[in-house]
């Protein structure tokens, strides 16, 4: 993670605002335990000076695309400093 990611980034998504490696680490294997099986896919990834955007399909392999977005990085120093997470397409809600 160190390679990627600063120290100190900021990660954003739906649920929460995580700061630093330990808790973002934390974050994303909560995310593994919860979809067991699931893989991330690229489907595009473009970048302007230090913005990239990284379009993505996650699901398990009977479904590779059950879920879409896209997260924006802010780069420094060729890491990651801030990392926002947009859901594009989700599962319906189970009732």
């Amino acid at each position: 993670m160190t390679e990627l990611y600063t120290d100190d980034i900021v990660f954003f998504d739906e649920a929460a605002v995580i700061k630093g490696l330990k808790d973002l680490n934390a974050r994303i294997t909560q995310l593994q335990h919860q979809n067991p099986g699931f893989k991330f896919s690229m489907i595009k990834i473009d970048n302007s000076a230090n913005v990239v955007r990284y379009y993505w399909n996650y699901g398990p392999k009977s479904n590779p695309k059950l879920i879409s977005g896209m997260d924006l990085m802010i780069l420094e120093n060729g890491k990651a400093r801030s990392l926002n997470v947009f859901l594009d397409k989700l599962p319906a809600a189970k009732k």
